[in-house]
């Protein structure tokens, strides 16, 4: 039998080498993969507990504009596309009057990884992947909730206090924001914006604040004021001194307002 010259040996040892390297690599490859998913699914399950939480909640009770709406859109995209963080948990709900209550949860969910493995998936991939998952759900949720859901009356105080008892919203989550859309005229049994002389609000009612405080230690608010025609300058100027004051005595430890179009 003809013994092997050198080069063949050396060929014979590159052709394993190269074999040996592709099924690493293959192996290498399904072993990221099974590791991204351990991750996404870790990142995307909205019961496991969180260290940020947003909750977005829509004051219905009175329509929006076309306008309104689509600025609400673009404050939303503008969340998405540079505050929110990977594993942060978004909770968009609206108040209006509903068949099942005067609340309803539109959507829940954890803002996916959005970074790319360029071993195991193209950047084209992963933002299919983000989109298909949460991007896309979150917009068709948040044109449902922008529909009008007309009420008698708007309990936002006590919608309030609800939501900052929500799970994935609580105080044991160690950062919280609260964007709330509305137009900040309460309107509940036993107590009505709608009834009280704006400019006096705060000398009037201590004791109303005092009560009705929720849990917001802590929490970072932001309110997309809706003007109404018929409140001038000084009354919008009462009704934000008012829910600022609401807002601080339940322990938000930031409150920011902006007005809507």
């Amino acid at each position: 039998m003809k013994r092997l010259g050198t080069q063949d040996r050396v060929g014979i040892a590159l052709l394993a080498f190269v074999f040996l390297a592709l099924v690493g690599m293959l192996a290498l490859q399904e072993s990221l993969r099974d590791r991204n998913r351990r991750i996404e699914r870790a990142d995307v399950d909205p019961t496991l507990p969180s260290t940020r939480s947003t909750l977005l909640l829509l004051d219905v009770t009175d329509p929006l504009s076309a306008v309104q709406a689509e600025a609400v859109r673009r404050r939303l995209g503008e969340m998405e596309a540079f505050e929110f963080q990977r594993g942060e948990l978004v909770t968009l709900c609206s108040i209006g009057q509903y068949p099942d209550g005067d609340a309803r949860s539109w959507f829940r969910a954890r803002v996916p990884d959005r970074s790319v493995n360029a071993l195991v998936e193209t950047a084209s991939r992963r933002a299919a992947r983000v989109d298909s998952i949460f991007s896309r759900p979150l917009r068709e949720a948040l044109d449902q909730a922008l529909q009008p859901s007309t009420a008698e009356r708007t309990g936002l105080c006590a919608a309030i206090k609800e939501a900052a008892d929500l799970e994935g919203f609580g105080p044991t989550v160690p950062s919280r924001r609260l964007v709330l859309v509305s137009d900040l005229l309460e309107n509940a049994p036993g107590f009505s914006l709608y009834r009280v002389p704006l400019d006096s609000t705060l000398q009037a009612l201590p004791g109303w604040l005092r009560r009705h405080a929720a849990n917001l230690q802590g929490v970072e608010v932001e309110v997309l004021e809706v003007p109404r025609p018929n409140l001038d300058a000084s009354e919008r100027s009462a009704l934000r001194a008012f829910w600022k004051a609401f807002f601080e005595r339940s322990g938000a430890r930031a409150v920011r307002f902006r007005r809507l179009p």
